[in-house]
């Protein structure tokens, strides 16, 4: 059983999505910064990460890529802030995550994603 999960952040605000993850994880989490949505998708389809979090500010575009080769049944678009949403998406098997995240709503994301994500792996 691993002890961490790995999530690959793409778009504009990966930076700093990573580094939000680093402070909320509890050393739980491995944080991978994407060159593109085609790499991200690589390591998610080759087992070296198990989420994708899109941060863009301008919507979910940045999701077009994953979406064409995982499928629609694998991501999740936050339309709105729905704490139990979320937590149902992550626990259906989701694996990809987007929407237009300023940093306030991506840090309310991420305090209600990490957790879910977490326990479904057991990590918690």
């Amino acid at each position: 059983m691993k002890n961490k999960i790995r999530i690959v952040f793409i778009g504009a605000g990966k930076e700093s999505a990573a580094k939000e993850v680093n402070k909320l994880s509890y050393g739980n989490v491995e944080s991978l910064i994407g060159i593109s949505e085609i790499e991200a998708v690589n390591l998610l389809k080759n087992g070296e990460a198990d989420y994708i979090i899109g941060c863009c500010w301008t919507g979910s575009g940045i999701l077009a890529i994953p979406t064409a080769i995982l499928g629609y049944q694998k991501c999740f678009i936050v339309k709105e802030f729905n704490p139990k949403e979320i937590e149902n998406a992550v626990m259906d098997g989701k694996v990809v995550f987007g929407s237009a995240f300023a940093s306030d709503s991506l840090n309310k994301f991420l305090q209600v994603a990490l957790p879910a994500m977490l326990k479904k792996h057991g990590l918690t």
